[in-house]
């Protein structure tokens, strides 16, 4: 019987205090000038918001490479791929950038979801280390006995394996920390990729190259699935 009263009074209260129904609630806010941004203008617009430090690790790799491919009369193979993982490093350090500031508050309640704004930021820089890679691959072939091919996976696997290890630590560690473990990830591979060719030259064998190519697949794909969990993560927090 308490249980019938309290809901009872509740019904009360709601046809006592509730708001009266709208009219031509639609027809006004269809009346409203609403801005409009295309998808592409939309991701153009992201760029302002990526860090600086992004930027400018892209623009330190390449000039570095372009240096030494111009000064060095040297096998730029090895000092090409040591560099890459600098470029992973940026492009997952976006990532988790604004839990690491405590900005991904803030960013889930503007018209955008925060899904959307990682999906433009991550796209902008991936289409801008993919420029970046291919333009390092011919750089690092120069001075080179090696095809390009064989160069250009001699390069890109150390980018995929930092960025694939630097995901999987973001996910689990946060803030701070995660971001410190990704910069240790990109460093110790970058100096594996310059010194272990010396110490385990067999692998680097021009038969080896399809071992080298799964791997470089299996790194992709594992990418992809550490990003499609992480959005995931992303999707329950909004």
């Amino acid at each position: 019987m308490k249980g019938k009263k309290v809901n009872s009074w509740k019904e009360g209260l709601r046809e006592a205090f509730g708001a009266p129904p709208s009219l031509e609630r639609e027809a006004f806010l269809g009346r409203l000038d609403r801005p409009r941004i295309s998808a592409g203008e939309f991701v153009l617009s992201q760029a302002a918001y990526i860090s600086a430090r992004s930027w400018l690790l892209s623009v330190l790799v390449y000039g570095v490479a372009a240096a030494g491919a111009m000064v060095w009369d040297l096998d730029m193979v090895w000092a090409v791929s040591a560099l890459t993982p600098l470029l992973a490093l940026s492009l997952v350090s976006e990532c988790r950038r604004s839990e690491r500031h405590g900005m991904e508050e803030l960013e889930m309640t503007t018209r955008f979801s925060l899904k959307s704004v990682i999906l433009a930021r991550l796209g902008l820089l991936g289409a801008e280390n993919l420029a970046v890679l291919c333009m390092l691959v011919p750089m690092g072939a120069r001075g080179s006995r090696m095809g390009m091919a064989q160069a250009g996976t001699y390069i890109v696997v150390p980018f995929l394996l930092t960025a694939f290890l630097a995901l999987w630590a973001e996910r689990r560690l946060r803030g701070q920390e995660g971001g410190y473990v990704s910069a240790g990830i990109a460093v110790c591979v970058s100096l594996g990729a310059y010194f272990f060719h010396r110490e385990v030259p067999a692998l680097y064998q021009e038969s080896r190259m399809g071992w080298w190519l799964a791997v470089a697949f299996l790194l992709g794909a594992g990418i992809l699935r550490q990003y499609g969990r992480m959005l995931r993560e992303t999707e329950e927090l909004s």
